[in-house]
């Protein structure tokens, strides 16, 4: 009985990890899509959700809210929201 909770425990565990690695990879998947924009950096710093550095970045460079990726055409709002980076769309 206890090697059977000891593989329910194991399993859970990968099944968690797989799940956490799945998300991330979703999300970079999001901030890639800039990789060809001026708003890559921007697109880093929402991911990451420095808050700091993606209000410096647009003082720095205001058009860069103007900025689309050329897959979707989803613009750095799009991402913050598609990312539940909601602190991000407030500033």
């Amino acid at each position: 009985m206890e090697s059977h909770s000891s593989n329910m425990f194991l399993y859970s565990f990968l099944f968690f990890l797989m799940t956490l690695t799945s998300c991330e990879l979703i999300h970079s998947k999001h901030v890639i899509q800039f990789k060809t924009t001026n708003a890559f950096e921007v697109a880093k710093a929402i991911e990451s959700n420095n808050i700091r550095l993606v209000r410096k970045l647009i003082e720095d460079d205001i058009s860069l809210l103007e900025t689309f990726e050329p897959e979707f055409g989803d613009d750095l709002l799009n991402l913050a929201i598609n990312l539940n980076k909601f602190e991000i769309v407030v500033i």
